[in-house]
C-alpha cells in the first residue's frame, strides 16, 4: 500500500464511487475489509474501554447542554429584561445604542465564543488532549 493516490483515466468500472481516484480500499474485497478492520478493532477494545467510551460521552453530553443552556439563559435574560423594563432597555446610551441592543446584537457573540472556549477546553481535558 502506498500513500498516493493513482488517477484512473478513465475510471475503471465498479471503482468510480469516488470520482477518477482510485483509493487503496477500493482495491480489497469486503471480505479482506472486515478482517483488517475487525482486527484493529479487537485488538485494542474490552468492556473496560466500552464503559469509559459511555462514561466519557455521558460527560460531554452533560457538558454540551450546559453549555447550550447558558448560552439560552443569557440570551433569554436579555430578552425578558427587555420586556419587564421597556423604558430602561430602549434609552439610548452610547451612540443610540439601547442597552437591549447591546444586549442581543453585541454582547451575545463574545458570550458565545466564550461558551464556546471553555467547553473545547474543558472536553480536551476530559479526552486528555494536550
Amino acid at each position: 500500500m502506498s500513500d498516493t493516490l493513482r488517477r484512473n483515466i478513465p475510471p475503471s468500472e465498479g471503482q468510480d464511487r469516488y470520482g477518477a481516484w482510485d483509493l487503496s480500499s477500493d482495491q480489497l474485497v469486503d471480505d479482506e475489509l472486515d478482517d483488517v478492520y475487525g482486527s484493529r478493532a479487537t485488538d485494542h477494545w474490552s468492556e473496560e474501554s466500552e464503559r469509559m467510551v459511555r462514561i466519557l460521552m455521558k460527560r460531554q453530553r452533560r457538558l454540551s447542554l450546559t453549555a447550550g443552556g447558558s448560552l439560552f439563559v443569557a440570551v433569554l435574560l436579555a430578552v425578558v429584561a427587555s420586556h419587564l423594563f421597556p423604558g430602561f432597555m430602549s434609552v439610548p446610551i452610547w451612540r443610540n445604542f439601547s442597552p437591549a441592543f447591546l444586549a442581543i446584537g453585541v454582547i451575545a457573540y463574545p458570550v458565545t465564543w466564550v461558551v464556546a472556549l471553555v467547553y473545547v477546553l474543558v472536553a480536551n481535558h476530559m479526552d486528555d488532549v494536550p
